[in-house]
């Protein structure tokens, strides 16, 4: 160093200082360039999956990614890199990244999504920059399979009796848990993670636009929101176009409305307010699925139907094998005898040493030009939808595309819009790379070296705000169902039919704009189905409606299917260009609202609303009728097979009561028995072996609308 600094301060060192100031110069950058925390502290990562920690392990999750940088600025990527239970990396997962830029001495937070199964295994969350790993955190959240998940937005609520009786309730099933009001994210997409959200006048009123749009979002796709607060408190507030009654003075104590497949309740009293009873508390059992049943979530088993009947695809046409014969004996008859005789007529015998080879090369060309794989574009997809409509501006898309490369190579597939990306194999034992930019802003699958000919498979879910609906209007007219459906979509549909539990309605096929008209003979008077006949689908549309009805609706409910022969535009394949092959297959479902005109109505087996809970099944009248101006005149049940017992509940003795094996029929007074002061009707139903499922049709319903 002492003779550094000589050569630099000495008169002959002129020449050394001017070239010299070059190399701590650089030196100087090459440290910064390798140690980014060298002159401040080295970048801090903290992750958060769901919604204040909790998540459901078959829902996407969202990841909150927030990072602090004391050192110069960042440009790089953060990853979830799947581990097993001893933290060694599961190389055969796909990795889940986001890219990122953090300024130096600042913030950034940015989300990740990624698979439920995934968050649930505490996977390794990594922030780096090229090939060096900056900083790094375990993702450990709230994970649940199953009970219903609550949320509060105010604190008081979380000291009431609320809590208590979940724990009675649901022996330990329902997850209950506060979040603050920041912390509502600004997509529905985001706020699946929750079932039920509870919210006070001050809450409420903290919250800011986006987030109020993202929580009417998420009833209108099955949430449950929940306000509490006083009388009048919601008036003018953001939430009061939802609000039953707007919040008004008038009515009773709580107030529900549905919103879309979900539903708001108003307590005017405060929820923060109410004590545990010692017993179900009466004032929660309004909000809460009956007796402590779970709430359904059928996406997880979705996802691998879909991806299955993707799987399938449309056949390629090629020769039969009598045009194979037929081109096979022309070319044995052109090569043998053929170009023997042409060859001696023209005394040129000796040329077939190199005509023979060329018109077998020219055959093969002919055939390699007639194959499927010649024809085959640089890559197949055939894609699965379902579209859930909600009304006329938002659906629920769920749909699996599976891609074949013919040729191999690379394939990357991007999200369009507000869709979410997760690759469906995992491909185990395969040393391939499947990465996943998984987020609002951006959804990409990028998969590796793909084999020559071989398959992947990507499951989409998102938002579609430009389906349209199905409209018109349906009605019962005392034992026939009338009406009119009108098509609003895109879609030219085929194969449609109204679905109500195991009974369907034929529909035949509705172009886009057109109108059906419906005029259905729904029961008979000796009580067996006529003009109700299953349509003969394909064998993939027969399992489609077969599966993803069963968890289309709540049992009673009247639901719209029909088909389209072509996919969504969920996605676009980015790798390899050019253009591909694509097909698919679509299924359009939508609740159909039942109409009730004045005067008297049937109510057949399978068409009123219904909840089931073990054994019990309890009948809504008012919530299938739509009002509860109405008079029950009869109550038919039929008649049941050998060793099965069904118990009716007669509400003026409060006791159960075992009926005849044979059915019956309980008329005018006697009819009013057995109908609670909420116009429901419950049973309860005993199987040899506990299986109860299938044997019981359901009960019939007459009566008059209007008193």
């Amino acid at each position: 160093m002492i003779g550094i600094f000589s050569a630099f301060c000495c008169p002959g060192g002129r020449a050394l200082r001017r070239g010299g100031l070059i190399i701590p110069v650089v030196l100087v950058a090459m440290v910064f360039l390798v140690s980014p925390g060298w002159c401040g502290e080295d970048p801090v990562l903290k992750v958060q999956p769901g919604l204040a920690g909790v998540f459901k392990v078959s829902r996407p999750v969202p990841v909150k990614v927030e990072i602090e940088n004391g050192g110069i600025g960042i440009s790089g990527q953060v990853t979830v890199i799947p581990s097993d239970p001893g933290g060694n990396q599961e190389r055969h997962l796909p990795l889940y990244a986001r890219e990122v830029m953090v300024p130096a001495g600042g913030k950034a937070s940015l989300l990740l999504v990624v698979p439920g199964e995934l968050a649930a295994t505490s996977p390794w969350v990594q922030l780096s920059a090229g090939d060096r790993v900056l900083a790094g955190a375990r993702l450990y959240g709230t994970a649940v399979a199953g009970g219903p998940v609550v949320f509060f937005l105010g604190e008081k609520m979380a000291d009431s009796g609320l809590l208590p009786w979940l724990e009675k309730v649901y022996g330990g099933q329902a997850t209950a848990k506060y979040i603050p009001p920041g912390e509502i994210p600004d997509s529905s997409l985001l706020l699946g993670p929750a079932d039920i959200i509870l919210a006070d006048r001050e809450s409420a009123g903290a919250l800011g636009p986006g987030q109020v749009s993202a929580l009417k979002e998420w009833v209108r796709l099955g949430g449950r929101l929940v306000f509490s607060g006083g009388t009048g408190s919601m008036e003018a507030g953001p939430f009061s176009d939802i609000i039953p009654g707007g919040g008004s003075k008038e009515g009773g104590p709580v107030l529900r409305s549905p919103l879309g497949k979900g539903e708001v309740v108003f307590f005017r009293s405060g929820l923060g307010d109410l004590k545990d009873s010692g017993d179900k508390a009466p004032e929660f059992m309004v909000f809460f699925p009956v007796e402590g049943r779970p709430l359904a979530d059928g996406e997880h088993e979705d996802k691998f139907v879909m991806s299955d009947i993707a799987s399938y695809f449309p056949v390629v046409n090629t020769p039969g094998v009598s045009m194979m014969a037929l081109l096979w004996t022309i070319y044995a008859a052109a090569v043998g005898p053929g170009l023997y005789l042409l060859l001696r007529r023209l005394n040129r015998r000796d040329l077939a040493w190199a005509l023979v080879p060329a018109a077998a090369a020219l055959a093969a060309l002919a055939l390699y030009a007639i194959s499927p794989v010649s024809r085959l574009q640089p890559y197949v997809a055939n894609t699965v939808s379902v579209m859930d409509i909600v009304d006329k501006k938002l659906a629920e898309v769920r749909a699996s595309s599976a891609f074949m490369l013919p040729r191999g190579g690379d394939l990357e597939v991007a999200g369009r819009g507000l869709v979410l990306l997760e690759p469906v194999n995992t491909y185990r034992g395969r040393d391939r790379s499947v990465l996943v930019y998984s987020g609002l802003e951006q959804s990409r699958v990028i998969f590796g070296d793909v084999e020559y000919g071989a398959m992947r498979q990507v499951y989409f879910y998102g938002i579609d705000t430009g389906a349209g609906s199905i409209d018109g209007g349906v009605f019962f007219l005392e034992d026939r169902l009338v009406g009119e459906i009108i098509n609003n979509t895109p879609f030219d549909l085929r194969d449609c039919r109204l679905v109500s539990g195991k009974r369907s309605i034929g529909l035949g096929e509705i172009a886009s704009g057109g109108t059906k008209k419906i005029e259905a003979m729904i029961m008979t008077g000796a009580g067996e189905p006529h003009g109700v006949v299953p349509q003969q689908a394909g064998p993939l549309e027969s399992r489609m409606a077969g599966h993803l009805s069963k968890t289309g609706g709540s049992p009673g409910e009247l639901i719209f299917l029909g088909f389209c022969d072509r996919p969504t535009e969920q996605f676009s394949v980015v790798r390899p260009a050019g253009r591909g092959q694509i097909s698919g297959l679509t299924m359009v479902r939508q609740r159909i609202d039942l109409g009730f005109p004045g005067g008297s109505f049937r109510l057949p087996p399978g068409f009123i609303k219904s909840t089931v809970s073990s054994q019990k099944v309890i009948y809504d009248l008012p919530g299938t009728l739509n009002t509860a101006d109405f008079t029950v005149t009869a109550i038919e049940v039929p008649p049941l097979p050998p060793g099965h017992t069904v118990e009716i509940y007669r509400a003026d003795t409060n006791v159960w009561e075992q009926l005849d094996p044979g059915g019956g029929r309980f008329v005018g007074g006697e009819a009013l028995k057995y109908l609670s002061g909420q116009g429901k009707i419950e049973l309860r139903l005993f199987a040899p072996m506990e299986k109860t499922e299938g044997f019981f049709s359901g009960i019939a319903v007459e009566g008059v609308v209007g008193r």
